[in-house]
């Protein structure tokens, strides 16, 4: 049991003694234990940590250098409010409030966070959860319309940076990529050149609004006006400089394709079929149509 400070034979005019005065030092300094308790306001300048106890290893951190890291393996310092539970075999818990620097690939990413994240197994080997509220500025590592302000959710069954496993991601704002929106992401792929990611929510970019600039491999979109021009669904070959799509289909159900269709046995059932912009002339490559006056034929 913590003692408690004492007043005995503290009387005015009468010599203090050592102890009457060493109790208060070894109280504030931790040298001994004692219960205090604080009536009215505080003001403290410099660095925080509090301990719950040896035995809970529960700790408040509030430090203009603290370190901890956002997520496994990207360490963060700055001006932070840090509290992290101990780790009881099931997984450890960490929140933190404040702005500071990361380091990401090595790149120093500047952001103001509230967040949580949570880990099991040595390193996250066993899954790693993290939700982070506020800016991440991610214009090191390639482009300045990488500030992004956002809330961000993302889990992986093992470290979410080595997405070996497959790592689910939710974007609410602004995305490194699709430009804004709400943005559900599946990147799975040991190193970013082997990475397959997919895309489905309501995102928008200037180079092509509505839809999705970097689709590998699909995309799924639900725009905020739905109609026959607005894609559904949508694959794109090339992930750079897109205008059109090479397979979407629309909310319309109308199908449209850059490449061919090719099956062992295609069915079509339909009371309409229309071929429009017929050649009108033997394009002479077989098997093609082609527009003789009024009558359709298949060049032989």
């Amino acid at each position: 049991m913590a003692k408690q400070l004492s007043k005995v034979g503290v009387t005015d005019g009468a010599l203090a003694t050592a102890a009457q005065v060493t109790q208060s030092i070894d109280a504030l300094t931790g040298a001994d234990a004692y219960d205090l308790t604080l009536s009215g306001s505080s003001t403290t300048t410099g660095s925080i940590n509090i301990l719950a106890s040896a035995a809970s290893n529960l700790t408040l951190e509030v430090n203009e250098s603290a370190q901890f890291e956002f997520l496994n393996g990207a360490p963060n310092t700055g001006s932070f409010i840090v509290q992290t539970s101990p780790d009881t075999g099931k997984g450890a818990l960490q929140s933190y409030f404040g702005q500071g620097t990361g380091t990401v690939f090595s790149t120093t990413i500047p952001n103001q966070l509230f967040g949580l994240k949570y880990i099991t197994g040595s390193n996250a080997t066993e899954g790693e959860l993290s939700m982070t509220f506020g800016k991440r500025d991610l214009s090191g590592l390639g482009s300045p319309a990488l500030n992004m302000n956002n809330f961000y959710v993302a889990y992986e069954p093992g470290g979410i940076f080595t997405n070996a496993q497959g790592e689910l991601e939710l974007h609410l704002g602004e995305h490194d990529q699709v430009g804004t929106g709400i943005v559900l992401q599946y990147r799975g792929g040991l190193t970013a050149l082997s990475q397959t990611s997919s895309y489905a929510g309501y995102f928008s970019s200037s180079a092509f609004p509505n839809q999705q600039l970097h689709t590998r491999p699909f995309a799924i979109s639900a725009t905020s006006t739905v109609n026959d021009s607005n894609p559904a669904f949508v694959i794109n070959k090339n992930i750079t400089g897109l205008t059109t799509s090479n397979f979407s289909v629309d909310y319309g159900g109308n199908i449209s394709s850059s490449g061919d269709i090719t099956g062992g046995t295609l069915s079509i059932s339909s009371n309409q079929i229309n071929f429009t912009n017929l050649p009108t002339s033997d394009p002479g490559v077989v098997g093609r149509l082609y527009r003789d006056g009024a009558t359709v034929k298949v060049s032989i």
